[in-house]
């Protein structure tokens, strides 16, 4: 490649980078403010947005010293109001020597002076700290994506996340759903350079960001069941060049240091992060019970998930989402990318695919329910296909390049009226 051609891709990577992080902040900052709460009685804390945990849960948590202590539904992990009560403790300082909140109470209104800004402004914290965390997936779909393709293919993947509907949404408010994601996109990209590098640390990180997405969302786990074959699988008939100590058996992968060590760190974090060491393992089994408790009473009122028809319709419905989130044209460029990867034999992103269909078969195949939210994660999963598409389909010449362009920009534009 000659220098004015580096030049110009260099140019136009820049250029595309800018459109990228613009295009980020207008989806995920627009309308932050939207639904706060009006805090005029104990009805009205809570923002318009279903299943948000701010304002006050997080400060109920901390004033019970994160025991689980003063909350009848327990319907979350801990570790996600662990993190609020760290953002909100620098303005909860200055409320404190300011004299406006001087005698904390459990009760409303919680011995705050003024509870409607104080709520709002609590609300605002949170939603902030889910816009960062969207920003944080942004920058591991490049990262993963870097790691498996082209970089151009990374800034198109980027762009093609940011523009994800139930994405634009949920990193506006105080909801799980983009905390969870962003620790499983962490996850993910520890997933795949475990894979390239056999590295302890590599497992080891694995290991506690997938903890920290389970602790923050119970239905993580389910991206993670298959993670352990495919390790030990690719630690059995690839190994790192160098060693020539393959193990006899491929099920002696399963009990290598690496993936011991890395089993070993999920353990220790999800302990920690629960809280189960300092007084919260009581509010941990209360909180299992509550999630078993419900599952029981679907079971007893809902179609049984392991009928034929139950399973079609769970998947049509499932599809009708994801058109709904990205658009028929973004999902063909995903499914594109994932034939290009097969025919490619490029067996680190087709790896990829393991976090998602782990996730349909042993959580949303399992509990027969779904939801643009329970699809958020699969989708972002699978930016990086698309971005590969986008790169390979730009890279034609002639009138074939016209029609790409064609379909491209068709893609982003519909994205952008989903959002």
């Amino acid at each position: 490649m000659d220098t004015k051609e580096c030049t110009r891709r260099g140019f136009f990577g820049r250029v595309l980078f800018v459109v990228v992080v613009v295009t980020a902040l207008a989806s995920f900052g627009t309308g932050i403010r939207w639904g706060l709460p009006q805090a005029i009685n104990t009805e009205t804390i809570q923002p318009w947005a279903l299943d948000a945990i701010a304002p006050i849960a997080p400060l109920n948590e901390a004033y019970h010293g994160f025991t689980r202590g003063g909350n009848e539904f327990v319907v979350y992990p801990l570790l996600h109001y662990v993190v609020l009560s760290g953002a909100y403790a620098p303005y909860m300082a200055v409320k404190y020597f300011k004299g406006s909140f001087t005698s904390p109470s459990s009760t409303y209104p919680y011995g705050v002076e003024d509870i409607v800004e104080f709520c709002e402004d609590l609300t605002i914290i949170a939603r902030l700290v889910s816009l960062v965390m969207a920003l944080g997936i942004l920058f591991c779909v490049y990262r993963i994506t870097v790691m498996v393709a082209e970089p151009i293919a990374a800034f198109w993947a980027t762009l093609c996340c940011a523009l994800i509907a139930p994405l634009s949404f949920y990193a506006k408010t105080s909801n799980l759903d983009v905390p969870y994601a962003f620790w499983i996109l962490l996850a993910g990209w520890q997933f795949l350079l475990a894979l390239e590098r056999y590295k302890t640390r590599h497992f080891v990180l694995l290991g506690v960001f997938a903890a920290l997405a389970v602790a923050t969302k119970d239905q993580a786990y389910g991206f993670f069941l298959l993670v352990p074959l495919v390790l030990a699988y690719r630690m059995s008939v690839d190994r790192p060049d160098g060693d020539t100590q393959p193990l006899p058996l491929r099920i002696g992968a399963l009990f290598s240091l690496p993936m011991l060590s890395g089993g070993l760190a999920a353990v220790m974090t999800y302990a920690l992060a629960n809280n189960l060491l300092f007084g919260g393992f009581d509010g941990w089994v209360r909180h299992l019970t509550f999630g078993s408790e419900l599952f029981d009473y679907r079971e007893a009122n809902e179609t049984p998930f392991y009928t034929v028809d139950a399973q079609v319709s769970l998947l049509a419905k499932s599809l009708v989402i994801v058109l709904q989130s990205v658009g028929p044209v973004s999902l063909g460029l995903m499914i594109a990318g994932v034939v290009i990867a097969t025919r490619e034999c490029n067996s680190r992103l087709l790896a990829l695919l393991a976090l998602p269909t782990s996730y349909y078969l042993f959580v949303i195949a399992v509990f027969s329910i779904v939801f643009s939210r329970y699809l958020l994660v699969p989708l972002i999963l699978l930016t990086p296909f698309a971005g590969v598409a986008i790169s390979r389909m730009l890279s034609l010449q002639g009138a074939r390049l016209t029609l790409a362009m064609v379909v491209v920009a068709t893609a982003f534009a519909t994205q952008i009226a989903l959002v």
